[in-house]
């Protein structure tokens, strides 16, 4: 049996290893670099979402205290890193509206200054969508993984989202 050896025709199609090698190298390059990227996109993404969520949730509790003629609060628990707004139905007495508790991201934290009080944890919004005066100046400030934003809300209700302390 004399068999003939074939040999490979030069010039056909296909890679070579050392051709795939060099672009599975290129591409474990460019995964190092994005993915750290990315992640820090993310994070960044996060507590900016929650800062013009909680944004929005302050501007609608105005409009809803202007619409409605009542007085409306956001009431804060940074502790547990929650919110929700309430309606004055009495005297003392507060209700829920609408009945939900918001929840911060994972990883996002927050504080409050409202009117110089570490103790006042109640923004409240007038009939005429202004802010109390007990409660002014307010700032919340949100604090991500790699970056803060700040709430400020002034006297005439006004809302205004920014980035740094």
């Amino acid at each position: 049996m004399n068999a003939k050896r074939k040999r490979p025709v030069r010039g056909a199609p296909g890679f070579t290893l050392v051709e795939s090698m060099m672009v599975l190298l290129m591409l474990g390059i460019l995964m190092a670099v994005a993915i750290p990227n990315f992640v820090s996109h993310q994070n960044n993404g996060r507590s900016e979402t929650a800062a013009e969520d909680l944004a929005a949730r302050i501007r609608l509790t105005r409009q809803k205290a202007i619409a409605r003629r009542a007085q409306y609060r956001l009431l804060l628990n940074p502790a547990a890193g929650e919110y929700q707004l309430q309606r004055r139905v009495g005297v003392n007495t507060w209700t829920d509206d609408p009945p939900e508790v918001f929840t911060l991201p994972t990883g996002v934290t927050f504080n409050v200054d409202l009117g110089g009080d570490p103790s006042n944890l109640d923004l409240v919004l007038d009939p005429q969508g202004t802010v109390n005066l007990a409660d002014v100046p307010a700032t919340i400030r949100l604090d991500g993984v790699e970056d803060t934003l700040s709430i400020s809300v002034v006297r005439t209700g006004r809302i205004r989202v920014s980035r740094g302390s």
